[in-house]
């Protein structure tokens, strides 16, 4: 019993992790997260069109959970549907209650592997530009610098801190 216990509290902390600070209960999450693996196995049994069936099916179950969405858009990008994918995390974008960096930085990385240059800077300006939502945790905005090869800028940017002993930990 003890066992279980563990069990269902460490898929309870990884559920509350993938939730995140977004607005939907657990229950709904469950309920897409459980379509979200129907979709891997059914892509591990290669059938695409029950992958993707499952893959939209999630993102009606939960439509503010960006998870979803970044599921779909991954599906429909190694099926070569560049404007899906793009489409998938725009979506991802405008249902979101509150703005996940992690899908600006999926779709500029998107953007800029497609040689959509000037449209992957735009979204990372678009982040340096306001702290205030997306600051809170500065590795998104490494990560958003990065994939446009600004290495250099996460580096500077750190330079100081290193140099003042500041300690820097994977947020900072």
């Amino acid at each position: 019993q003890a066992v279980c216990v563990t069990v269902v509290a460490a898929a309870e902390n990884m559920l509350g992790e993938l939730i995140g600070r977004h607005a939907i209960d657990a229950e709904t999450a469950e309920q897409a997260a459980l379509l979200v693996e129907q979709t891997n196995r059914a892509l591990r049994n290669e059938d695409f069109d029950r992958a993707k069936s499952r893959a939209i099916e999630a993102t009606k179950v939960a439509p503010a959970w960006p998870f979803v969405w970044n599921n779909l858009a991954v599906l429909l990008f190694s099926d070569d549907d560049i404007e899906g994918a793009i489409g998938a995390y725009k979506d991802a974008e405008r249902l979101a209650a509150v703005p996940d960096p992690t899908i600006v930085v999926a779709l500029a990385r998107l953007y800029s592997a497609v040689g959509r240059q000037a449209e992957a800077e735009s979204l990372v300006d678009g982040m340096l530009a306001d702290p205030a939502v997306y600051a809170a945790d500065a590795s998104d905005l490494g990560r958003a610098q990065a994939v446009l090869g600004r290495d250099q800028a996460v580096l500077d940017a750190l330079h100081p801190l290193h140099e003042s002993g500041e300690k820097t930990d994977r947020k900072s």
